[in-house]
């Protein structure tokens, strides 16, 4: 965890550092720890996605839906980079055991862009 303080102190205007910490933290199990570090990113980087779209994949974790519903419906408000975002989101689902949840956002992607690599290789994750 000290790189990952020491990064997020020499760098603070970058987003990353609390990121990263907060993904080592969630494979720790230390999930309260992480969602304040996607906390912080949603607090100081409001147009951010990622905080959002990290803090939903723990709450889809966490069983809290209709939080991370929550998350990932602000990230269709405060980000353009709708592709990516639903293509994380349905990974987020899929790999949280919610297959049925999780395919619709990636067919939606792959209907505009049937050779999408990334919506394919997660969608032959859920089967």
């Amino acid at each position: 965890m000290a790189g990952y303080n020491q990064a997020q102190t020499l760098a603070p205007e970058q987003f990353t550092g609390f990121i990263n910490r907060g993904q080592c933290y969630q494979a720790l199990g230390k999930h309260r720890k992480a969602i304040a570090d996607f906390d912080e990113v949603v607090r100081r980087y409001p147009d951010a996605s990622d905080g959002y779209l990290f803090r939903g994949g723990i709450q889809i974790g966490a069983r809290a839906k209709a939080e991370a519903k929550q998350d990932f419906d602000l990230v269709f408000e405060n980000t353009s980079m709708v592709i990516s975002a639903s293509i994380r989101i349905g990974c987020l689902l899929i790999d949280s055991g919610l297959p049925d949840e999780g395919l619709p956002w990636l067919d939606k992607v792959l209907a505009e862009n049937p050779d999408n690599a990334q919506a394919l290789e997660c969608r032959a994750r859920a089967k």
